[in-house]
């Protein structure tokens, strides 16, 4: 047995729930942190879990948003904040892989911001009340 694993085991719930908050902090924090230098070693799927964290990089020079497989597409543009699928340079590979249950649950902003950036999502779209952006001031 590892030390960490005669650490964990001796642990309780509540501590391992702390550590593992901790742990997963780190991760986020070293995510936004990252910079072009950082990431030319991340694989596709470490750029996937970045965009989870910061959908921001998808403007990033460095996103390989060409090298991303179509399964890759439909896990950014399903757990996106709507912006990314603009960007999808395969939504005919994407497509056949999502469906109406995977966005039943967004709001009336997300479809909104799917509808003025990426029309090829609308068939997925649920019907939530228009969005109107005057409502956020």
């Amino acid at each position: 047995m590892t030390e960490e694993e005669n650490m964990t085991e001796n642990m309780t719930y509540d501590e391992l729930l702390q550590l593992w908050y901790e742990e997963q902090d780190q991760h986020i924090n070293e995510i936004l942190d990252s910079t072009p230098e950082t990431r030319k070693d991340w694989s596709t799927d470490d750029w996937v879990q970045a965009l989870y964290w910061n959908p921001g990089f998808i403007d990033a020079e460095d996103c390989p948003i060409n090298e991303f497989s179509p399964e890759e597409w439909a896990e950014i543009v399903v757990n996106g904040d709507g912006f990314e699928p603009q960007y999808c340079p395969i939504p005919e590979k994407v497509i056949p892989l999502l469906s109406k249950n995977d966005f039943k649950d967004r709001d009336s902003q997300y479809v909104y911001v799917v509808q003025i950036s990426c029309g090829w999502l609308d068939q997925f779209m649920p019907d939530v009340p228009p969005y109107r952006p005057e409502d956020d001031e």
